[in-house]
């Protein structure tokens, strides 16, 4: 069973996704998270536990039930971007990209030639594809098929917001709010539900529908989920796995207690 359209495509189309996200280096955790009701799930290489190989593995996992997977790369790692993407991964997500040059690099890295520079060798994505393609269709459709997030979690990115999204082959951001509430606080403080921020966000989402881009966001729990969502978010990435594994076995110590 694989993903039976473009991820892209149906991002472009307006589709709506909750994401769950991974950092735990466990592949049948991971298949777990996407055989739940969640839409798809981000693997996390930048703050998660997880290696190159245990990505590897995971993206091929989470690819056979049928869900995107997405993979955040470490900062400035934009060599991996081109990698999990021929390992079958669907979309990437760039950490920290706060200028136009940073954004250019990233869909350079994403992207086959005219686009950009992305080299040959996605022998294991047309392999968990199933699809007989040829190698030459396979590259002329791959650039419509794959989703780069830029993520914009500082002041520098907000100063360069409208530069970033009018680089052409980007195809959305997704906002680290805690990051993003660090910066604009200079250090003072972490925290995604400030008053101000919110206004910053409903203002990155504006931003992003006029240029066209895909808007995503990560969220602590439901209950933000569902403000990042009234503020214009398409896609929302929300808690971690291992907050998941922390909720349910509390639930079941609780019934026992009780």
């Amino acid at each position: 069973m694989v993903v039976t359209q473009s991820f892209l495509k149906m991002l472009k189309d307006g589709g709506r996704f909750y994401f769950a996200w991974s950092v735990l280096p466990l592949p049948l955790l991971a298949e777990q998270c996407a055989r739940s009701d969640f839409d798809g799930v981000i693997i996390d290489m930048q703050h998660g536990l997880i290696a190159e190989s245990d990505a590897r593995d995971m993206i091929s996992h989470i690819y056979l039930t049928g869900k995107p997977v997405v993979v955040r790369v470490p900062i400035g790692r934009f060599d991996l971007a081109g990698r999990v993407l021929d390992w079958g991964a669907h979309g990437v997500i760039a950490p920290m990209i706060n200028d136009r040059a940073l954004a250019e690099t990233f869909v350079d890295a994403m992207n086959y030639p005219p686009v950009g520079q992305r080299s040959w060798g996605a022998f294991r994505t047309r392999q968990l594809q199933q699809n007989g393609r040829e190698s030459v269709d396979f590259l002329h459709q791959a650039n419509d098929e794959v989703c780069g997030f830029a993520m914009i979690e500082t002041r520098e990115a907000l100063d360069n917001l409208e530069d970033i999204l009018s680089v052409p082959g980007l195809d959305g951001v997704l906002v680290g709010p805690n990051d993003l509430s660090i910066s604009l606080s200079n250090g003072k403080t972490v925290n995604s539900s400030d008053a101000d921020l919110q206004t910053v966000l409903a203002d990155i989402a504006s931003a992003c529908q006029r240029h066209g881009k895909v808007t995503a966001i990560y969220a602590r729990d439901p209950e933000e989920a569902h403000r990042f969502r009234d503020l214009g978010f398409q896609c929302v990435a929300v808690g971690a796995d291992m907050v998941y594994m922390d909720v349910g076995l509390n639930a079941v110590l609780s019934q026992l207690n009780s």
